[in-house]
């Protein structure tokens, strides 16, 4: 009988640990909530599902953009796309590096150590199709946590992670044609640690 599931009931007492321990453990549930896949039938699994999606809502409304209105420096900036327009939150703005750039960077400090459970990089004509998203804790103690790259202009890619850190930065390699490198919006979901 599926009900007695031991699987399933891990699952449930997992999911009562979650709840029980909120704030600490809504990135961990948000990373974990796109993987739960349980077996259909019997009235545990329907209230396993209606309790993942549940939390996975309340997680959702209590998470913001970190990266919004924060300190942002980069390798190079120019004065009609300043660092500043990459976490302004509008779509109509954009930051981008100096011609002639091959490789950059560009950082974002959180003013305080912060979970952060999803990225959203929205390129701009200028993409990278080699980066690494580095996060660290204290300046200069640099984690990479993620590797990947655009494949096309104006592309917007998404990612889900368990990152603790104030500090965040994006380093940049390969620009197809002209060397340069833009970024309408950088948003970083979570909450403070």
């Amino acid at each position: 009988m599926i009900d007695s599931d031991p699987q399933l009931i891990d699952a449930l007492e997992v999911l009562d640990l979650v709840e029980a321990t909120m704030p600490d453990l809504r990135c961990a549930m948000r990373s974990l909530w796109p993987g739960v896949h349980v077996r259909a039938g019997g009235p545990r699994t329907n209230l396993l599902e209606q309790r993942c999606a549940a939390l996975a809502e309340r997680i959702a409304a209590a998470e913001t953009d970190l990266a919004q209105g924060k300190a942002v420096t980069s390798s190079s900036e120019t004065v009609a796309h300043p660092n500043e327009h990459a976490v302004d939150g509008l779509a109509s703005t954009s930051w981008s590096t100096t011609d002639g750039a091959t490789t950059a960077w560009i950082q974002i400090d959180l003013g305080s150590v912060h979970w952060i459970s999803h990225v959203k990089l929205h390129w701009g004509v200028y993409y990278a199709r080699v980066w690494t998203w580095d996060i660290a804790v204290t300046p200069g103690d640099w984690e990479t946590s993620r590797m990947g790259g655009a494949t096309a202009p104006m592309q917007k890619e998404e990612f889900d992670c368990l990152d603790r850190a104030r500090y965040v930065r994006l380093s940049l390699a390969d620009p197809p044609g002209l060397a340069r490198f833009s970024m309408v919006e950088i948003e970083l979901w979570g909450e403070p640690a």
